[in-house]
């Protein structure tokens, strides 16, 4: 595989890979602290995400930005969806 296209690969996926693991660890923290609670618990992890994407200087702390956002999205997704009425639900998906 031609070196920039394995770079722009990796680059889009590493989110990705971050938000499979922790898809379960944030339907534990929903059932410990409560949904709304999780999803605000995770708020932070989120922004220093994004910090570190909008400030990035070189390629690892933009790696590093985009794998805390997936890990944020994982541990949200499981408090967020339970947290849609079933009213709502076929709108939002």
């Amino acid at each position: 595989m031609y070196p920039l296209i394995y770079g722009l690969l990796h680059e889009a996926s590493l989110p990705t890979f971050a938000t499979i693991p922790t898809c379960v660890i944030g339907g534990f923290l929903g059932q410990i602290f409560g949904r709304k609670m999780a999803m605000i618990l995770v708020q932070p992890i989120l922004l220093i995400g994004f910090i570190c994407q909008a400030a990035a200087q070189d390629v690892e702390m933009l790696q590093f930005g985009r794998l805390l956002c997936g890990l944020a999205s994982g541990l949200v997704s499981g408090p967020a969806a339970v947290s849609v009425r079933p009213g709502f639900l076929g709108l939002l998906l």
